[in-house]
């Protein structure tokens, strides 16, 4: 098993995967075991959170703790403990909406993640399943709220308007009372255009910064020129101004970006954004 896991395995261990037909059970098997010996996590539990909010990336944390808080909610008598694991299991939900899949380029040694727009609806059924429970909560309907904007603003972004309005429209009930007359493009206004680098969460100028870049190209091999390089511009001032905020050299290596190459490397990999 371990011989197998080495990003070159031994050529006996590699010929043996590519010619017994029950090398791959043996792996699954193995696999199950680690993961119950380990990590003391089981497999039939995994693949039951899979079905019910969709595929997910195992690599990452917030999966990790997704299910943890998904399996106590399911054991959990008191309601005061079902409402704190429905709250764990909507905030994992929306970090995983935001940013719930590892990418790495060819030749990159830059690990970024990407969003995962497929689970909007199992997050928004996760808030909905929490409000069931205490609808007086208001900590519930800000973080749906929130959840929402950012919904709206990802879409956008990836050129879904026709999803991003839609979820536009369900913010009615949970918007601030001086957000209540705010349209959609107001809305996209305000906080996608309007929005300071230096506001936004690393994750989110990271995701800003591809999307100009992705669009840039798009419209280079379209043959707008012009259109690209503007985009391209505005991607560059974005990285620019976040990066020159780092305070310092030990700052800007913790929490600063991967350089501008790397982004425009990665902005051109076909699996960098979904295809909603």
């Amino acid at each position: 098993y371990h011989a197998y896991q080495k990003s070159v395995p031994p050529e006996a261990v590699a010929n043996l995967f590519a010619t017994h037909p029950g090398a791959h059970h043996l792996l699954a098997h193995l696999q199950a075991q680690r993961l119950r010996e380990e990590y003391g996590m089981e497999i039939d539990t995994m693949e039951a959170l899979e079905n019910e909010v969709g595929a997910l990336d195992w690599r990452l944390p917030q999966t990790h703790s997704l299910y943890w808080a998904w399996k106590g909610a399911r054991l959990a008598q008191a309601p005061f403990d079902q409402l704190r694991l429905h709250r764990m299991i909507y905030q994992n939900l929306a970090n995983l909406t935001r940013q719930g899949e590892l990418v790495l380029h060819p030749g990159s040694q830059a690990f970024l993640t990407k969003p995962r727009l497929d689970l909007i609806s199992s997050t928004q059924k996760a808030f909905e399943n929490a409000l069931a429970l205490n609808r007086a909560t208001n900590s519930i309907r800000d973080g749906y709220r929130s959840f929402l904007i950012d919904a709206v603003i990802l879409t956008f972004e990836v050129g879904d308007q026709e999803q991003s309005k839609q979820l536009f429209n369900l913010l009615g009930d949970y918007l601030k009372p001086d957000e209540a007359m705010m349209s959609y493009d107001e809305l996209i206004q305000t906080r996608y255009f309007g929005a300071d680098v230096l506001e936004l969460p690393r994750e989110a100028v990271q995701q800003r910064i591809l999307s100009l870049l992705t669009q840039s190209l798009h419209w280079d091999e379209a043959g707008e020129k012009q259109r690209a390089s503007e985009l391209e511009k505005r991607a560059k001032e974005f990285y620019d101004r976040y990066q020159s905020s780092r305070k310092d050299e030990v700052h800007r290596i913790r929490t600063g970006l991967p350089s501008f190459r790397e982004l425009k490397n990665l902005s051109e990999s076909p699996s960098l954004f979904p295809s909603n």
